[in-house]
């Protein structure tokens, strides 16, 4: 970058900025934790959908430990910025997030073969082409940038107060962009394209067969979309609604704009780390289903101690 480069000093933002994003993280851990418990706790709900769901929670909340860890570390640590540990908490959250990237599209891509191509023996097949893309291409990423050194930090330019990509001499601005595009940034703007484009077929798709007369058509139809949670068809915008903040600081970085502003900060570290959390709101706490069966355990929980307390007292007044 040039010497007027905003990225080469740190810059001072009030404490209450990242412990508000502190926060987030717990709550996304939180909300990633209940996504599969639930998963696991009630057979019931164990479709292909969901599972891909629990995927996604499970890149989550690697990501939102990862970047609580920077961030305390941050607020308690001047040398951690320094450190191996520094490294070792980019390279988890630089493969988590790029899988989190992969698992949002491979989800859009699950529902569009679902739903628009109707082409269940597909997908088997695509589940275990999405094991390897997810898993395999972020794990590659971070051996590749381990190999390089790069792994570090960049004076939050780029991030919220965590390690990512570490800084590069005024003279390598193309490496300081190559691998910050390779470290996650090329897959979260291609996913927003990708999920853009299937997500518009499905509707497409969804609203002419509502349109055809065709019975048949609109019975295998609906029958693939009884299969699919419709909440699902809410990640893009969540994802969108989210990430879109860090890509605006990595645009405005790279066009030599200051990027200090709390709020935009604030934006970028709360969106980065909540997904989390928003999926469990979206699948969890507006599931009609699971917010019934959380209110019943939760109505055990708190009843079992009274009950036993009355049915004691009772028993000792008939003995009397």
């Amino acid at each position: 970058m040039d010497k007027n480069d905003t990225c080469s000093q740190p810059f001072d933002i009030h404490k209450w900025v990242p412990v508000t994003i502190l926060i987030s993280c717990v709550l996304s851990v939180i909300g990633s934790l209940l996504i599969i418990c639930t998963f696991i706790i009630w057979r019931d709900l164990r479709t292909k959908a969901r599972k891909l769901l629990v995927y996604l929670s499970i890149t989550n909340f690697l990501a939102s430990v990862g970047y609580a860890y920077g961030i305390s570390n941050n607020l308690l640590k001047s040398n951690f910025f320094n450190s191996t540990e520094c490294e070792v908490q980019s390279g988890i959250t630089t493969f988590s997030e790029t899988s989190s990237y992969l698992w949002t599209v491979a989800i859009a891509t699950y529902i569009y073969a679902s739903i628009v191509k109707s082409c269940r023996m597909v997908l088997d097949w695509l589940i275990r082409i999405f094991h390897l893309v997810c898993w395999g291409v972020p794990l590659v990423t971070v051996v590749v940038a381990v190999n390089f050194k790069v792994l570090g930090y960049d004076n939050s330019c780029t991030t919220a107060g965590w390690c990512w990509i570490h800084n590069f001499s005024p003279k390598h601005k193309f490496e300081w962009m190559m691998w910050r595009l390779i470290g996650g940034k090329f897959w979260e703007m291609a996913a927003y394209f990708v999920l853009l484009i299937l997500y518009f077929q499905i509707n497409k798709c969804m609203c002419y067969q509502n349109q055809v007369a065709d019975i048949s058509n609109q019975r295998s139809v609906s029958a693939a979309a009884d299969r699919i949670d419709h909440k699902l068809t809410a990640i893009p915008t969540i994802f969108l609604l989210l990430n879109i903040w860090s890509t605006l600081r990595f645009i405005l970085t790279l066009c030599h704009k200051n990027v200090s502003n709390p709020v935009l900060f604030l934006l970028h570290g709360v969106g980065d780390s909540f997904q989390g959390a928003a999926n469990c709101i979206i699948f969890c706490f507006c599931n009609d289903i699971i917010r019934r069966r959380f209110m019943q355990s939760c109505g055990n929980l708190f009843r079992g101690p009274c009950c036993y307390e009355r049915t004691e007292r009772t028993q000792r007044l008939l003995a009397d």
